[in-house]
C-alpha cells in the first residue's frame, strides 16, 4: 500500500498519528492459528488472555505500544457502530465465546470472505497486528532487546508456528508482564502520556506495576531512597558524636544533669550516665525505626538496602571517629547546673502506619470496599508472586459465585501457608486450570486429544511451591472442577490410592458421571508416570463419594470447596458426615475472613499500599 501513496498523501499522513505506518516497507503477515488461539484464550470478565496459569491483561496500553498512537479521543460504543463485513457477523444479542470462535472458524476457512482493508467495512487486519505482537511481547519471542523498538509495528515478524508449536507457548512459555522501554522511550510524549508520567518523570498518580508504570514508579522511589539514606547517615553522625561525648564525661568523671532527666546532687553521676545512654539509645532506635520502613516499590523484586553499608560502620562507646561533633560545655564549677536543649532529629518515615494493621484496621469497611461492584482495577494481594485484584475480589460478594481466580490464588496460598507454618507441604491442589484443559481437550475426538505427559502436569503447580515428584510424599492431593457453573472436587489419598468426588450438590449436575470416570483415568495413568511403572496406570482407583452435606443455597458452591481444602480429611465426623453442615450466614463470614486474611498477611506486599489506597491507615 505505501508504495502506491503520492508525495502530498504522505505529507498528510505525517500530520496524523498515523505517521510511523509509512516506515513499515514489508508486508504484515498473520497467522491465523494464533489468532484463533487467542480467542479460545480471552477471559471477558478480566479483560485478559490466559496464558500458562496466569491472566496476563490486555489494555489501552498495549495498543500504543504496538500502533504508537495515542492515549485521547471518544470512546466508540462498539455495538452501534459495527458496520461492514464484519458487522454483518454480529446482532445485537449478547455475543458467547462459543459464537465468537464459531464466526471465526467461518471466517479462516471461507476464502470468499475479504477481511482486509474494504471500504465502509470494519477490518480486523489492525486489530490482529496488535494480537500478534503482544504475543512476541508477552511470551518472550524477541531475539534481543535491540528488535524491541517503539512502535513495535516498526519491527514486525511474522509467527510462523503451527498449532501445536503455539499451544506448547501459551502452556509452557516464559510471561512477560510489562513492555520493555528503553532510556529513549522513556522520553517519549506518547509513553509518558500513556504511562501518565509527570513533568519530572515521576508517576505518583498513576497506577502501580501491570499497566506499564512500575520502571518509573522504580527510579521515583529509589532517589527518594538515596535522600533517605543521606538523612540517616546525618542521624548517625549526631548519634556518634554523642556516644564519643558521653565516652570523654565518662573518664573525666565531670557529669552534669541531662537536659530530659531530672537527676540531683553529685552522688548521681551513674544515674545521668545511664539516662544519657537512654537517651542515645532513643535517638538511634528511632533512624532504626525510620531505616526499616517499607520504602521499596512494592513487588519491584530488588533487594535495594536502606542503609548505605560502606559509609554507615559500627562507633563503639570508646572508640574515636572523625565525624562532626555536639559538645555540652559542663563549665569549670561543679556545682553550677546546666541547662542544655537537646533535640534530636526527627526522620519523617515514607509509611506512617506502624504495628500490625490487624489490631486497627476496620475489616468490615476493608471487606466492603475491596468487594464492590464498580471498583477501579488494582492489585489487593500479592504473596510469593501470586496475585489477587479488586475485580477477582469481586466474586467473593454476599451471593456471588467464586471464580476461578480465586479459586486459583486460595489452593497456592493454602499450600503456602502449610509450608511456612510446618516446613512442608502435606495438601497438594491442583490448579482448576487443570480440569478445564483436560474436559476441554475430552471433548476431542480420540484421535485429536492431547497425549499426557509427566511435564505437562508440572504447569499446574508453581515451580517455587511444588514439583509433581512431590506428590508421591503427601497425605492428600486435590483436583477441584468448575462445570456449567457449579464446582464440586475430587481428593486422592496417596497411602491408599482411594479417590473420592467431593460435591455438595446431592445427585451433582448432568453428566457429572462421565467426567468422574475421565478425571479418574487421568489420574490413574498420571500415577503411572510419575510411578515411572506402567502396570500401575492399569490398575483401577477405588472410587468413592463424599458424605458431605447438600449447600444451603445455588452460590457458596466455591466457598465450600475452599474449606475442603482447608480442612476435609475423609473422616465422617460431623453428624455422619465429613463436612460441617454450614449456613448461608457461616459461609458469608467465609468469604470475609479469607479475603481479609489474605489482603493483612503480613508477606502480601500490597497491604499497605491498598489500606493507604482505601484510606484505612
Amino acid at each position: 500500500m505505501n508504495s502506491l501513496l503520492q508525495s502530498r498523501h504522505e505529507r498528510r499522513i505525517q500530520q496524523s498519528p498515523f505517521k510511523w505506518f509509512l516506515e513499515i516497507v514489508d508486508p504484515i503477515e498473520l497467522n491465523m492459528k494464533m489468532m484463533k488461539q487467542l480467542v479460545c484464550r480471552w477471559v471477558s470478565p478480566h479483560q485478559s488472555f490466559r496464558v500458562r496459569q496466569e491472566m496476563v491483561p490486555f489494555n489501552v496500553l498495549d495498543v500504543v505500544m504496538t500502533l504508537g498512537l495515542g492515549v485521547g479521543g471518544l470512546e466508540v460504543p462498539f455495538d452501534q457502530t459495527v458496520v461492514g463485513k464484519v458487522g454483518e457477523l454480529f446482532n445485537s444479542n449478547t455475543i458467547t465465546l462459543k459464537d465468537m470462535i464459531t464466526i471465526f472458524n467461518n471466517i479462516v476457512v471461507n476464502e470468499d470472505v475479504d477481511v482486509n482493508v474494504i471500504e465502509d467495512s470494519l477490518s480486523i487486519s489492525g486489530v490482529a497486528a496488535v494480537l500478534q505482537l503482544w504475543v512476541y511481547e508477552r511470551l518472550s519471542l524477541y531475539g534481543n532487546t535491540s528488535l524491541k523498538v517503539f512502535p513495535r509495528i516498526l519491527r514486525f515478524r511474522s509467527l510462523d508456528y503451527g498449532t501445536p508449536e503455539i499451544e506448547v507457548l501459551f502452556q509452557k512459555g516464559e510471561v512477560q508482564f510489562d513492555w520493555y522501554l528503553s532510556s529513549s522511550d522513556h522520553q517519549n510524549p506518547i509513553i509518558r502520556a500513556a504511562l501518565y508520567m509527570g513533568a519530572v518523570g515521576t508517576i505518583d498518580e498513576a497506577p502501580k506495576k501491570g499497566d506499564g508504570s512500575y520502571e518509573s514508579a522504580l527510579a521515583s522511589r529509589v532517589e527518594k531512597i538515596k535522600r533517605n539514606n543521606q538523612r540517616m547517615r546525618n542521624l548517625k553522625d549526631e548519634i556518634a558524636a554523642l556516644r564519643k561525648e558521653l565516652s570523654h564525661q565518662r573518664k573525666m568523671r565531670k557529669f552534669e544533669q541531662y537536659p530530659s532527666v531530672h537527676v540531683a546532687g553529685q552522688g548521681n553521676e551513674e544515674a545521668a550516665a545511664g539516662a544519657a545512654h537512654e537517651a542515645a539509645a532513643h535517638v538511634e532506635a528511632a533512624a532504626e525505626q525510620g531505616a526499616h520502613e517499607e520504602v521499596l516499590p512494592e513487588g519491584s523484586g530488588h533487594a535495594t538496602p536502606f542503609y548505605d553499608r560502606d559509609a554507615d560502620e559500627e562507633v563503639g562507646d570508646e572508640e574515636s571517629v572523625e565525624q562532626p561533633r555536639t559538645f555540652i560545655d559542663i563549665g569549670d564549677d561543679e556545682e553550677a547546673e546546666v541547662n542544655v536543649v537537646v533535640e534530636p532529629m526527627v526522620v519523617e518515615p515514607l509509611y506512617t502506619f506502624v504495628g500490625d494493621p490487624r489490631e486497627t484496621v476496620d475489616v468490615f469497611m476493608l471487606y466492603f470496599l475491596v468487594t464492590r461492584k464498580g471498583i477501579v482495577h488494582s492489585y489487593v494481594c500479592e504473596i510469593m508472586g501470586q496475585l489477587l485484584t479488586t475485580k477477582d475480589c469481586n466474586s467473593l460478594r454476599h451471593r456471588e459465585c467464586v471464580d476461578n481466580m480465586v479459586i486459583i490464588f486460595a489452593a497456592t496460598m493454602f499450600m503456602y501457608f502449610e509450608k511456612r507454618s510446618t516446613g512442608s507441604i502435606k495438601r497438594i491442589i491442583f490448579s482448576p486450570m487443570f480440569t478445564t484443559h483436560f474436559l476441554e481437550d475430552n471433548k476431542k475426538r480420540i484421535a485429536k486429544r492431547h497425549v499426557w505427559q509427566l511435564s505437562d502436569y508440572q504447569a499446574y503447580f508453581r515451580n517455587d511451591l511444588v514439583r509433581v515428584e512431590d506428590l508421591l510424599n503427601v497425605d492428600w492431593v486435590f483436583i477441584p472442577v468448575v462445570s456449567s457453573g457449579h464446582w464440586w472436587c475430587y481428593a486422592l489419598k496417596v497411602c491408599s490410592m482411594e479417590f473420592f468426588v467431593i460435591d455438595s450438590l446431592a445427585k451433582g449436575i448432568r453428566g457429572r458421571s462421565g467426567i468422574d470416570r475421565s478425571i479418574a483415568k487421568n489420574i490413574q495413568q498420571f500415577w503411572g508416570l510419575l510411578k515411572t511403572t506402567l502396570e500401575d496406570s492399569k490398575i483401577g482407583l477405588n472410587f468413592q463419594e463424599a458424605k458431605i452435606p447438600v449447600q444451603p443455597n445455588t452460590f457458596d458452591c466455591g466457598v465450600i470447596m475452599m474449606k475442603v481444602f482447608e480442612l476435609w480429611d475423609g473422616e465422617d465426623k460431623y453428624d455422619g458426615k465429613s463436612m460441617p453442615n454450614y449456613t448461608t450466614e457461616q459461609l458469608t463470614e467465609f468469604r470475609k475472613k479469607y479475603l481479609i486474611d489474605w489482603i493483612l498477611d503480613e508477606d502480601n506486599v500490597r497491604r499497605f499500599s491498598i489500606l493507604k489506597l482505601f484510606g484505612l491507615l
